[in-house]
């Protein structure tokens, strides 16, 4: 691995030049937001126990981010530390997870790692308070359609609307939201 950019990826997976790339997506993730960022790309073969033990081999476990990818199986995991979960919720590693995914479908793994990690990488910068113009709708959760009242920037935006587009349909069930 790159113990700069705290990398742990198998030579198969990723080329040097991928390797490199993902480097830099790392170490410019650390200036945006300060946190320790690490990827890891092979087998979780235990899901997200894997994860949890490639999260605690970064330098700074309790302040890092994991991005672990296993392209075998489709499964990605983030894991954030004890300090970097009170800046990054469910919700900005889920749409992460949504970017990574859409990238991954259309066979992009850097830019899947790229877009998934930057993004999370902004939203610690600057932690967000959400809104709801209907409080009580909070109790219930809220589709789609209510993401009107909630102010995405244009990367969420986009994240959604190309998750909606690969799914083929509109959000099953319910977003949670927490408001801070």
């Amino acid at each position: 691995g790159n113990d700069t950019a705290h990398m742990i990826a198998q030579e198969p997976v990723l080329s040097a030049a991928q390797r490199k790339d993902v480097a830099g997506i790392i170490n410019r993730a650390r200036e945006i937001c300060g946190l320790c960022f690490g990827v890891y790309v092979g087998p979780l073969a235990n899901g997200r126990e894997s994860a949890l033990a490639q999260h605690a081999v970064l330098p700074d476990p309790a302040g890092g981010v994991l991005v672990a990818l296993d392209p075998d199986s489709r499964t990605i995991e983030i894991v954030t530390g004890v300090d970097a979960v009170r800046i990054l919720d469910n919700r900005a590693c889920e749409l992460a997870v949504l970017a990574i995914t859409s990238c991954v479908a259309a066979e992009d793994l850097v830019g899947g790692i790229r877009e998934g990690v930057l993004l999370l990488a902004e939203r610690a910068r600057t932690p967000r308070v959400w809104h709801l113009d209907d409080v009580g709708s909070l109790e219930q959760g809220f589709h789609l359609s209510d993401l009107r009242s909630l102010r995405l920037d244009d990367r969420e935006e986009k994240f959604v609307q190309l998750w909606v587009a690969a799914v083929g349909q509109r959000i099953l069930g319910h977003v949670d939201c927490a408001l801070v």
